[in-house]
């Protein structure tokens, strides 16, 4: 069928054609040139009106000739140019106009309620309009986007789509109201003031900043909506502030009766609350509006101390209004807090409940701890690459073209390194096309990228790591590849079985290029498709040739062996693309010469990875001078041949030359460094020994010595603050502060030796780096060095009286600790396999506690600055200036307060008396409202993202018992379906076995399969077909076999269907309907036969789950598709199915080559069946 497509002419070129179409629907629409300019890095486009020779710009000018007369005239107001959005000009622009309309939305309220007096004020809001009008000439002028993506640029089409968009709402913003009554004689800035308030209008502007920022992807989410609700929460308690003090102080121009008690010339109502609560000498503005402030915010976030209340009927109403609209106001910052968590932590918490099911899987079905923890480690390492999101779908949703130009910029350089011509002088379509094909694909350190004998149909290029050439066993290292090489290309032309064994020696990221994808490819290049066959079928003869010559030189590696030669080297000359002629297809190529040389015997550079070993007598040869490490153009992997002694062979002259160098050296730890010499220095040569070991931060001691850094920078924080605000100075607290700031510069000395992850994810155990890094970082060494600084120890020289408090305020430099707690939960945030619901509970206590304490400290610190409390402050009428009473009873008070400000509680026993505790108050309440709203919304967002796979499930439940009840479908048979469902969820958690380890690689898939059908294929209870096959033969059969549940009383089979499968009861136990006695258990199976049969036959007797039942399913077709790459296992197979199946000996050698045995008499089926 491939050959008759690449015949098919006609075909080929309907395909191309079909291609191109669809390349050139991913084009952007081509838009008219009058209106539209190319988009650079200019802001500005200027249009000429005359051209340099003299004529008239026709393109600019014919839209003015087109138009109306009255827009004619209004067009010479117009200037010749446009400002383009992209442009940095109008960028730096808009955010000039929003701030003008923040400005203008904080000062006019400010205004109108205590300045409307003061020519600044007038000065200032005048000036914004300037620039509101300024704004709005440039929007006439400012370029934009049509609905076909197009930049509209002339000034006149700018100008017009202004006018339909935004002109009128700008307009009302900037109208001088105010003017009418002036020019009218009405001069009461009172009343004019009032009239200004349309500007607030301008507000608008800010909100689509905001919409316009948080929808640009580009850009940090978190940080603008910060910004946002920080600016909302200022311009809304701004509105209250104002709003209160007006209600009580009212513009004359309301006609209510009010009395002038204030210095500032405020008229207020008579028994308001601000005349109840401030008298005649307290009156200033900033005393006016700090109370109105206070007041705002005690009653807006629900704390309401109650010390002021409102008095007359008006402010009763108002602050009803005002606590509602701030429950509203608070709540919507809240939601917004919260559905931001939920969203951010969506992609964590589907890639978690992924892992949380392979892990229920894996222990369900009794996988090994070894291979359950390196499968945990791989999904942790994807994450902390990708974060959840699949490599391979990167560059979805990009058109054709531009994602062909971004893969092709990728892997350009690996495909035209593919040796042997296989796409020399390729076409860049070719390229770019195959580039498309290319897949990631991550490796942690150890694992094996490819087994030998397993059937490879992928080439792999190394793009970051390293990987090791060993033998079958693992235990020697023939060769190691790094970045820049590639192995597997043989695989990719002839799916053959792999000739050795591949495995990461660090963690690695490769890309792999599978046989299914360059077929796709080469469909739509004929001749591409025919160079690489004939370079393919060159390759397979002198696989072939060297299979031979192999056979012809065995002779001679008997009489080396017997001679006791131990090192031979080959200086075999060729090209070589792998490692070594294990099969008929081996990727190898063999360049034969006048004087053909082989090598015989294992390679001569090769180390050992079992155990420690100790350092090779003699140095290792050069790279250049080995034949294992050549730079050839050929293949980068550096075939590493098997043998323990290599000679150089002349077939023609039996000329053997021998090499005496060593076979092999032993590979001593990574983390080795040199012993120095000891007559150099014995200090050198201690420190270097002390020195040279690292810890793993992952292990009980690392893991232990984080949460006690944890401790000791929160206990250390503590007491610092606490000295230095209550001037409290116990030897207990002297004493404790010693041994923690000894416990950091311990912590510098491990830290210096404590292990890290480098971008790759790859744990950097060498000690020399770990310091150079440590070292090297800006919250490393310098950080610590600083924060654990003693520079307290100054002020020693100084008389006690004065030294004691000088101390505990230098010591407020250690402070810097704090940021350990932040590198702490970072940390731990980034792990995977932890609750982040346990992590945010833990963060949210100590963030609680370190608030709590500011805020009780800084409390204090307002009343008593130097433990001195001031009068008329909240700690003098406590009576807290009486040194009796000690510190820790004072601390409980302010903690007291604060708890109940946080929490909106608000007793009110202790309140704000002066205008600096009113400050401290206000930034205590709003703090408290956020920090609640964001801890709850850290709670419940974990919680809404763990429940969420478990209500989708329940809604699939629900629409299935739906509609099995509008198809009446009778209830026993309901009943059925829906205990399936619920025992599907207990052992599967809603997740499709199928695509459940589709993240990890070929090996460890199959390396788990096979553990799971390991019943199926060894031991007593084993099919009899798979007697002795090979590993490599059961880790692909293990692939295609299927785990199938089943609950009591379901049919497992039933009479008269056919199928093709053989049944392998993993566990619980089954029986024949009718006869629960006659059961089978586990190890039983049923349709053995089936896997024989050319032909299905229908069953002959129905089974029923006697209990809940995992069974085995393995089908024909998957058997028959593998036993193709190992005929001589087939051989076997048809040999043991003649003896246990009494079948006739397969005389037709003309068979296809899909099927395994011929047809099987239906007494014999109905016999084994």
């Amino acid at each position: 069928q491939f050959q008759d497509i690449l015949n098919n002419e006609t075909l080929l070129k309907e395909l191309r054609q079909k291609a191109h179409m669809h390349e050139e629907e991913q084009k952007p629409t081509r838009c008219p040139v009058q209106q539209v300019t190319t988009e650079n890095s200019k802001s500005v486009k200027v249009f000429k009106k005359v051209m340099d020779d003299g004529t008239p710009n026709v393109e600019y000018l014919h839209s003015f000739q087109m138009a109306t007369p009255l827009t004619r005239i209004a067009g010479c107001l117009l200037m010749n140019r446009t400002f383009l959005p992209s442009g940095q000009l109008l960028k730096v622009w808009e955010c000039l106009h929003v701030l003008v309309s923040v400005a203008t939305a904080i000062v006019l309220p400010i205004q109108g309620a205590f300045f409307y007096k003061s020519i600044l004020g007038w000065v200032i809001t005048y000036t914004l309009d300037v620039l509101s009008w300024i704004a709005m000439y440039i929007g006439l002028h400012t370029a934009y986007y049509n609905k076909k993506g197009c930049l509209v640029s002339h000034p006149l089409a700018t100008a017009k789509h202004y006018f339909t968009t935004n002109f009128l709402l700008d307009l009302s913003a900037v109208l001088p109201l105010e003017a009418i009554p002036f020019c009218l004689g009405y001069q009461d800035l009172n009343y004019l003031v009032f009239l200004r308030l349309n500007r607030m209008i301008n507000i608008y502007h800010l909100s689509l900043a905001f919409s316009h920022l948080e929808q640009d992807i580009r850009r940090e989410v978190g940080i603008i909506r910060t910004m946002k609700f920080i600016l909302y929460i200022i311009i809304f308690m701004n509105w209250l502030t104002c709003g209160l003090f007006m209600i009580s102080c009212p513009p004359e121009i309301l006609g209510i009766a009010t009395k002038d008690t204030l210095t500032t010339g405020h008229h207020c109502i008579e028994g308001s609350w601000v005349l109840r609560t401030l008298t005649a000498n307290e009156s200033s503005i900033w005393t006016l509006y700090l109370t109105s402030l206070y007041w705002a915010t005690a009653t807006s976030v629900s704390v309401g101390y109650g010390d002021i209340a409102a008095e007359t009927d008006l402010e009763v109403a108002a602050a009803v209004v005002i606590s509602i609209v701030g429950v509203v106001f608070f709540g919507y910052v809240i939601a917004s807090v919260f559905a931001g968590l939920v969203n951010a932590d969506a992609q964590r918490a589907k890639f978690q409940e992924k892992l949380c099911a392979v892990q229920t899987f894996m222990k369900d079905q009794e996988v090994s701890a070894g291979l359950q923890r390196r499968i945990i480690n791989h999904y942790e390492y994807v994450w902390t690459r990708s974060h959840g999101v699949d490599p391979r779908s990167l560059f979805d949703g990009l058109p054709l073209s531009l994602w062909g130009d971004v893969t092709y910029s990728l892997y350009k350089d690996m495909i035209v390194k593919v040796p042997v011509a296989l796409f020399e002088n390729a076409d860049v379509g070719f390229v770019k096309m195959l580039s498309r094909s290319i897949k990631p694909v991550l490796f942690l350190k150890g694992e094996y990228v490819v087994r030998k004998h397993d059937i490879g149909s992928e080439m792999f290029f190394i793009h970051h790591g390293a990987v090791d050439v060993v033998s079958e066993d693992g235990d020697t290292v023939f060769d190691t590849m790094n970045a820049g090489r590639f192995f597997g290309e043989i695989s990719l032309l002839f799916s053959c079985p792999r000739t050795a064994s591949i495995r990461a020696h660090t963690n690695c990221h490769l890309f792999v290029l599978s046989k299914a994808d360059l077929d796709e490819v080469l469909i739509y290049y004929p001749d591409i498709n025919q160079q690489v066959m004939i370079t393919a079928e060159k390759r397979r003869i002198k696989a072939k040739q060297r299979s031979a010559l192999q056979l012809r030189t065995e002779h001679v590696e008997e009489s080396i062996t017997s001679a006791g030669i131990s090192g031979v080297r080959d200086n075999q000359e060729g090209k070589r693309t792998a490692f070594g002629p294990h099969s008929d297809f081996a990727e190898i190529e063999f360049k034969a010469t006048k004087t053909q040389k082989v090598t015989v015997g294992k390679v001569t550079y090769c180390r050992k990875t079992s155990g420690q070993g100790s350092a090779p007598r003699r140095e290792a040869p050069h790279p250049e001078n080995t034949a294992l490490h050549k730079n050839t153009d050929s293949d980068s992997s550096q075939e590493a041949v098997a043998g323990t002694s290599q000679a150089t062979v002349d077939v023609n002259s039996i000329e053997i030359v021998y090499n005496s160098e060593p076979a092999c050296r032993e590979n001593v730890s990574s983390n080795h460094v040199t012993t120095p010499e000891r007559n150099v220095s014995g200090c050198a040569w201690c420190w270097t020994s002390w020195n040279d070991f690292t810890i793993n931060p992952h292990g009980h001691f690392g893991t232990v010595f984080s949460w006690l850094t944890l401790f000791c920078t929160v206990l250390s924080w503590w007491t610092i603050l606490f000295e230095a605000c209550y001037q409290d100075h116990e030897l207990a607290l002297f004493a404790v502060n010693i041994l923690i700031d000894a416990f950091f510069w311990l912590e510098i000395y491990i830290k210096s030796h404590l292990s890290f992850h480098d971008e790759t994810g790859h744990l950097i155990d060498a000690a020399v780096i770990v310091r150079q890094s440590y070292v090297r970082r800006p919250s490393g060494l310098l950080l610590d060095a600083i924060a654990a600084c003693p520079i307290e120890v100054v002020v020693l020289a100084l008389p006690r009286e004065q030294w004691v408090s000088m101390w505990s305020y230098l010591r407020l430099l250690h402070v810097l600790r704090l940021v350990k707690v932040h590198q702490f939960f970072a940390a731990w945030e980034k792990e995977l396999n932890v609750s982040m619901l346990t992590v945010r509970l833990w963060k949210s206590m100590i963030v609680l506690f370190v608030t709590l304490h500011i805020c009780s400290c800084l409390w204090y610190v307002v009343a008593c600055p130097g433990g001195v409390c001031g009068p008329n402050t909240w700690a003098h009428l406590a009576g807290f200036q009486d040194h009796t009473v000690s510190s820790i009873e004072r601390y409980c008070n302010c903690v007291y307060w604060c708890v109940a400000t946080v929490t909106s509680t608000g007793y009110g026993d202790i309140s704000a008396h002066t205008n600096i505790e009113m400050v401290v108050s206000i930034v205590v309440m709003l703090i408290g409202k956020i920090l609640f709203g964001y801890i709850l919304g850290t709670i419940a967002s974990s919680q809404a993202n763990a429940a969420r796979t478990t209500v989708a499930y329940r809604e699939k439940v629900a629409v299935i018992k739906d509609e099995l009840a509008d198809l009446n479908v009778p209830p026993h048979l309901k009943d059925q379906v829906v205990n399936y469902y619920h025992y599907q969820w207990q052992r599967k958690k809603g997740v499709d076995l199928r695509s459940l380890m589709v993240d990890c690689p070929y090996t460890l898939q199959s390396e788990l399969a096979l553990q799971i059908c390991q019943p199926m294929f060894t031991g007593e209870k084993q099919l009899s077909l798979f007697k002795d096959i090979p590993d490599a033969l059961k880790r692909e059969l293990a692939l295609k076999v299927q785990l199938k549940f089943f609950v009591p009383d379901v049919q497992v089979v039933q009479k008269g269907d056919v199928n093709s499968s053989a049944f392998y009861i993993l566990k619980g136990e089954i029986a024949l309907e009718g006869d629960q006695l006659d059961s089978l258990g586990s190890g039983s199976v049923i349709g053995e036969v089936n896997l024989i049969l050319d032909d299905p036959k229908p069953a002959v007797v129905t089974y029923v789950a006697k209990s809940h039942v995992d069974i085995l399913v393995l089908a024909k077709s998957d058997l028959d598709t593998v036993l193709g790459h190992f005929p001589a296992v087939r051989n076997t197979m048809e040999h043991i199915a003649e003896q246990k199946f009494r079948l006739p000996r397969n005389s037709d050698h003309r068979r296809p080559s899909s099927a395994v045995f011929l047809k099987v008499p239906s007494k014999t089926w109905e016999m084994h069946l």
